[in-house]
């Protein structure tokens, strides 16, 4: 067929409580709901060209905690058109055009929504059956709702490579730097570098294991701070690792459990440093 669709729904709710530190909440209670809908339609222009338009919105809604909700509960709606050409059967170049727009509760204590439009392309390369990769690279602009604030504008970048070295492992390793929304309340938007490297492992038929660590430097400018009191740049450097163990129990039903440890390190108090361990337990039921 030359159209194919598809459609995904994400519905997540989260029960985070209270963190302390030496008496002092570092980490705010931070029940929530969060739900993504993503929709793709491909059109097969030539045996070796397609063209891929896709959509997604994007709902997080906090309860439990009136100053959180009235903050970061945002919605969030992203647009975009890829066109993949193949070269040869092993490279694959690609142009991107990618369209966003985020907007907060009305009773946000600051101005953060903002518009964002990105262009660029990349080349996704086989290099042999048990390795692949696939870089890119382009230039993205946010407007914000902010009107002082003006427009900002980055080059952004990825990569990735992933090594599989028997069908039941795969070594996943990237980097990344781009434009990426807020955590700071004070700021309406944050300039990411990001380092990750992830390990899937099928115990047996039934039994999988994951293990994965990030680091991620968060830069933020007076400039993107719609808060006139803000008068000086921060930055926040996060370290992140987590495992997960899944079991199968049938096609539709799994099974899982894991661990996550987040160390945050503000450097200019934007927030508490904290470091977190956090155990979870859940059932996954695939459509």
């Amino acid at each position: 067929s030359r159209v194919s669709l598809s459609m995904v729904d994400t519905l997540r709710r989260g029960e985070q409580p209270d963190s302390l530190s030496e008496d002092n909440v570092v980490v705010e209670n931070e029940d929530f709901y969060y739900n993504s809908a993503v929709g793709t339609l491909g059109y097969m222009i030539r045996p070796t060209t397609k063209l891929e338009a896709a959509g997604r919105y994007i709902l997080m809604r906090y309860d439990d905690n009136e100053e959180l909700a009235n903050n970061d509960d945002y919605d969030q709606t992203v647009g975009g058109l890829t066109l993949r050409h193949q070269l040869v059967p092993a490279t694959t170049v690609v142009g991107d055009f990618r369209f966003a727009s985020i907007s907060y509760d009305e009773n946000q204590t600051y101005e953060r929504g903002s518009s964002t439009v990105s262009g660029g392309g990349g080349v996704e390369q086989i290099f042999s059956p048990s390795l692949v990769g696939s870089a890119r690279a382009g230039l993205e602009q946010k407007s914000y709702d902010a009107e002082e604030l003006g427009d900002s504008s980055t080059p952004y970048a990825d990569a990735s490579l992933t090594f599989l070295p028997s069908p039941r492992t795969r070594l996943s390793a990237g980097a990344g730097y781009s434009f990426y929304e807020s955590d700071v309340q004070a700021f309406a938007n944050q300039t990411r570098t990001l380092v990750f490297a992830s390990l899937a492992h099928d115990l047996t038929a039934k039994v999988s294991w994951y293990l994965s660590g990030g680091y991620t430097i968060s830069e933020y400018s007076i400039d993107e701070s719609p808060d006139v009191t803000q008068r000086i740049d921060g930055t926040e450097n996060i370290t992140q690792v987590s495992t997960r163990l899944t079991y199968k129990v049938n096609r539709a039903n799994l099974l899982e459990a894991g661990w996550e440890y987040v160390k945050l390190e503000s450097e200019e108090d934007l927030r508490v440093s904290y470091d977190r361990n956090r155990f979870d337990v859940g059932w996954k039921y695939q459509f």
